[in-house]
């Protein structure tokens, strides 16, 4: 919703409001990576499966700050490190569908 809600900003002119927003995404993708590089690698499918989403979702989040702000590049390299660390996250792949071209990541 908060990435939508900047290109929302950007349509209408606010771009600091959208800018802000956007380097939240980015801020919260990197907590979140932080969060689960601390977390424990016990062998619990549990840790291993909290890890796992906090990894994909991190990056994830970054990707849509990138794109906000028109780093494509930066963007769909995060998307492809959100997908190798879990190939089910639709929106993942629907970004990556949209930006794998443009970014020339292959």
């Amino acid at each position: 919703m908060i990435f939508y809600q900047g290109l929302t900003y950007q349509k209408t002119g606010d771009t600091t409001k959208a800018g802000r927003l956007f380097a939240d995404l980015t801020e919260t993708g990197k907590r979140y990576l932080d969060k689960a590089s601390r977390m424990p690698d016990d062998g619990a499918v549990y840790n291993m499966i909290n890890k796992r989403d906090l990894v994909a979702d991190g990056y994830y989040l970054q990707a849509l700050g990138e794109i906000g702000r028109g780093n494509i590049e930066s963007a769909g390299r995060l998307l492809m490190q959100s997908q190798n660390v879990y190939k089910n996250n639709l929106w993942v792949n629907h970004y990556l569908g949209l930006y794998r071209d443009v970014a020339e990541i292959r």
